[in-house]
């Protein structure tokens, strides 16, 4: 016992994962206390999981060196071994706010879009995900509670139908110096819409801003309809802020 509390004790090992840890504390021929250097995360391990490199720190930030896994009772995987689905979508917001890889980042991370602190920790999302998410075909959303919004938090976030979300964040799409919803086009100048998911044609006009008028009008309403199809399923907040939804020239 003295030789192996000798031989391990303020040991620096590496993981396979997290870090470095050092070995604070040996107990017995099976388990120890360590401390992972990075996080000063303390956990007790075996010891054979040690010399094998596969401890794992759930506070190390293993998920595009930003998010981390937590301790909680939330699994990141079914029965069946796959992924959740709100581990993907955590995992995917993570990733278009902080990996320049991932090729929604320049629309998000690349446009000052970033998570809150909370929801670094998979648990605490899967915490909200679980409380909130009231139809597993919607999408989250960051800036339709609170427009212009750039923090994905409990506080701005919600869930909305998938083709409401795609109407509005058709707005990321290149349009050159015209208003959202206005192109210019073999010197005509045109207003159109995507609803349903198809691009509509509403009309050609004699100024942008005769054609930007007439986009906002047309989507709004568009926003009324998708709202009333869905009432009664959303929040009443949610209901509300996509019916008064308002577009704005500088969207």
């Amino acid at each position: 016992m003295t030789n192996n509390k000798q031989i391990y004790e303020n040991k620096i090992m590496t993981s396979n994962s997290s870090g470095d840890f050092i070995i604070l504390e040996y107990i017995d021929s099976y388990n120890v206390i360590i401390k992972f250097l990075q996080t000063g995360t303390i956990i007790t391990a075996e010891l054979g999981n040690l010399k094998k490199g596969s401890v794992k720190d759930p506070y190390y930030p293993s998920v595009y060196n930003t998010g981390y896994f937590g301790v909680g009772q939330y699994s990141s995987r079914d029965k069946n071994g796959k992924q959740t689905r709100c581990y993907k979508i955590w995992k995917e917001m993570i990733g278009r706010c902080y990996c320049p890889k991932v090729s929604e980042y320049n629309n998000y991370g690349g446009n000052g879009v970033t998570v809150c602190k909370e929801w670094l920790n998979f648990q605490n999302f899967a915490d909200w995900y679980y409380n909130n998410c009231y139809n597993e075909s919607f999408v989250i959303d960051k800036d339709f509670l609170v427009k212009g919004n750039k923090i994905y938090s409990p506080n701005y976030c919600c869930f909305i139908p998938k083709e409401i979300n795609t109407a509005i964040t058709w707005r990321f799409q290149c349009r050159g110096n015209t208003p959202i919803g206005v192109r210019i086009k073999n010197n005509k100048i045109i207003a159109q819409i995507n609803y349903m998911n198809k691009k509509k044609h509403i009309g050609t006009f004699s100024t942008i801003e005769e054609a930007f008028r007439a986009y906002k009008k047309e989507k709004e309403t568009c926003l009324k309809e998708y709202a009333n199809k869905y009432k009664n399923i959303l929040p009443k907040q949610v209901y509300n802020a996509i019916y008064n939804y308002k577009i704005l020239i500088t969207d």
